[in-house]
């Protein structure tokens, strides 16, 4: 049973990966300044500002983006108000946003007028995902069937 999930865990991480070369997802940048906006997928980003923080030799320690995020703006015809969220964006701290994950890509460093918000869609995220965990099981399966097999050896030898 255990090469059995870890043939399937296998095939569904070379499937996830196929499928997004074939299908390259969906990937945009932003340049903003602060009370600028961009559209991402029918919703609006817009930067109220940005900081970055420095060490006390003047090194950059952090890049922080204060956005907002308006989503439903296409709904006024329905009546639904537009939904908006306010976070903060930094690096290795993106935002999930409407299947979009938004990260803190640059900023202008000789100035530090603008920054850059990439946003970045990956749909299949979750198969390679569900491949790990049949890997995962299939290896810990496996290693249960060593563990097992090597007892009864010991127990007839002795």
């Amino acid at each position: 049973m255990a090469k059995h999930f870890l043939h399937l865990g296998f095939l569904l991480a070379v499937g996830a990966l196929a499928l997004k070369a074939a299908f390259m997802p969906p990937r945009m940048q932003a340049s903003l300044k602060p009370g600028e906006s961009a559209e991402i997928d029918g919703g609006v980003l817009v930067l109220k500002g940005f900081d970055v923080p420095k060490y006390s030799d003047g090194k950059p320690r952090q890049y922080i983006s204060d956005v907002l995020v308006i989503s439903g703006m296409g709904d006024a015809a329905s009546g639904r108000k537009p939904e908006v969220r306010h976070a903060k964006i930094s690096v290795n701290h993106p935002l999930r946003w409407n299947g979009w994950w938004l990260y803190q890509s640059s900023y202008d460093a000789a100035h530090e007028s603008y920054t850059v918000i990439e946003a970045v869609r990956d749909p299949f995220l979750p198969m390679a995902a569900l491949a790990g965990v049949f890997l995962l099981l299939g290896a810990a399966l496996l290693c249960r069937g060593c563990f097992a097999s090597g007892r009864s050896a010991a127990a007839q030898a002795g």
